[in-house]
């Protein structure tokens, strides 16, 4: 029977509390619990912001279809239906009610979980003695230390999903063995001057050549120096650190045909097995925000490759500035365009005190070329082939999501790995272009836009990067499918996880 095996193996999946890593480790339980692997169940848990939210956005996407007996949701107590393939579960922890959550530093929001650790080893212990016991824990790499200290007492196989590229583990292997010196990196991130000189020149097997302003970083927006860049370093590399001693294993949502080198420098080098599981996807929606449909029946009615689908992600939410400036330069170029556009949100690069809405003078005059959403289904939209265009902060999760569907990316990166990301997609697979600012403010100007619309609907240049959007379309299908890279190491890693049993995920010898 098909179930026998979940019945077997039942995972406990535990995300960081954030939209897109959330998603990538739903999608992965997803993979993993659904045909063709149908491998275990999983009892998935949020904490009790990201749940609340995330029950009432699926009741106002579904309607009364999709109540709580549905969706079987308990309230950190086990979840008894072993039938299902995932179960949905809840933590609550002081501190992180939604607006709280979502306004965060990632210090104040790994310290309430970390203050929460009693609280998630009780409740894994709770699954560990239901009906259908728990028999593996997944969860993410950024958490790896506070899941750690949940399971002192507990031995349970562990693997843990990295949501960002295969390149981005690696730069964070090479911080953490001191090939790249962490201070010197912390030195050129404060010092702008000097931001465009190249770091190591192609001496980080595996990697492009990065200048200092491609590698992770939180610009803020005075350019002065803070502490978040340093904190987040060294919770990566300490957890890097710990899965290491460990001998755990990491999943990351790529695959090898996107990142060949990254992937064999990290299996040469790592020290732990590494497994390209990606793309993932799913059918279960983990969107935070309600999702407009509607605008799928809007791109219905517009000519093929004709719309410049623009979105910032999750946590950033555009500059007034940037609004204005992407305004002039849509009505301009006459472009065609669906924008998801929210005026309320947590993060937004500029020293303006807040975000703003799209002027109504602007919304009237382009009532006919346009459509604004306050968030979309976005791997939908991508899918469109009225879609031309991904004008997007590269993201992860955006990325390989435009990977998949073949659509090239208008790159506007904004913090973190999203510089990384832009430098893979235009630079190294040549399907993006990496919009540019000559502002201190980081704001790309109307000309600059007017161009990249121009040239991605017009020009020989958007033809080559739709040529080769479409090529790495094919390879990711491929990988998925039986026998491709990602169904196999997928594969490789249900095996391991049977074979290791009451232990953790890990041995770096097969």
């Amino acid at each position: 029977m098909a179930t026998s095996s979940r019945l077997q193996m039942r995972g406990f999946a535990f995300p960081l509390p954030a939209q897109s890593h959330m998603s990538a480790l739903m999608r992965l339980c997803e993979t993993l619990s659904s045909p063709p692997h149908d491998a275990l169940s999983v009892n998935f848990v949020n904490v009790h912001a990201v749940h609340e939210r995330l029950i009432d956005s699926q009741h106002r996407q579904n309607g009364s279809s999709c109540a709580e007996s549905d969706l079987n949701v308990s309230n950190g107590e086990p979840c008894r239906d072993v039938d299902r393939r995932i179960s949905l579960a809840f933590l609550p922890i002081p501190g992180l009610d939604f607006q709280n959550l979502f306004q965060s530093t990632v210090q104040t929001t790994l310290n309430a979980l970390d203050n929460a650790v009693p609280a998630i080893l009780q409740l894994l212990q709770t699954h560990m003695h239901q009906e259908n016991p728990v028999t593996c824990v997944f969860s993410d790499i950024c958490i790896v230390d506070i899941m750690l200290k949940a399971m002192e007492s507990v031995s349970l196989p562990r693997a843990w999903i990295c949501s960002s590229s295969a390149s981005f583990l690696l730069f964070f292997h090479y911080l953490q063995e001191g090939i790249v010196p962490m201070e010197k990196v912390m030195e050129m991130l404060e010092n702008r001057k000097i931001r465009n000189e190249e770091i190591f020149q192609g001496s980080l097997p595996g990697l492009p050549t990065l200048t200092y302003a491609e590698v992770p970083q939180t610009p803020m927006p005075d350019g002065q120096p803070h502490d978040e860049d340093r904190y987040i370093y060294n919770v990566l590399i300490k957890n890097l650190t710990r899965i290491k001693e460990k001998g755990d294993c990491i999943l990351v949502n790529s695959f090898e045909e996107l990142e060949p080198d990254a992937f064999t420098a990290l299996r040469e080098r790592l020290g732990v097995p590494v497994y390209a599981v990606g793309p993932l996807r799913g059918e279960r929606s983990t969107s935070l925000w309600n999702e407009d449909n509607e605008c799928l029946q809007w791109l219905d009615q517009q000519p093929a490759k004709s719309v410049v689908y623009i979105s910032s992600g999750s946590l950033a939410v555009t500059s007034p500035l940037q609004v204005n400036e992407f305004c002039e330069a849509l009505l301009r170029e006459k472009q065609r365009f669906l924008w998801v556009h929210r005026t309320q949100g947590p993060v937004y690069n500029s020293s303006e005190a807040c975000p703003s809405p799209i002027s109504t003078d602007f919304l009237s005059q382009t009532q006919d070329q346009g459509r604004t959403v306050q968030w979309a289904p976005q791997r939908q939209v991508l899918r469109h082939s009225a879609v031309a265009a991904f004008v997007s902060h590269c993201g992860w999760n955006s990325t390989i999501e435009a990977v998949e569907c073949g659509v090239p990316i208008l790159c506007l990166p904004l913090f973190y790995d999203q510089f990384m990301d832009a430098k893979l997609a235009s630079e190294v697979w040549k399907m993006g272009v990496r919009l540019s600012s000559s502002r201190a403010d980081g704001v790309v100007d109307r000309d600059e836009l007017q161009r990249a619309f121009a040239m991605v609907s017009k020009g020989k240049e958007g033809e080559e990067l739709r040529s080769n959007a479409r090529r790495l379309q094919r390879s990711s299908d491929l990988a998925r499918l039986e026998g491709g890279s990602s169904y196999t190491d997928i594969q490789l890693f249900i095996k391991r996880l049977r074979d290791v049993g009451p232990r953790n995920c890990g041995s770096p010898d097969s």
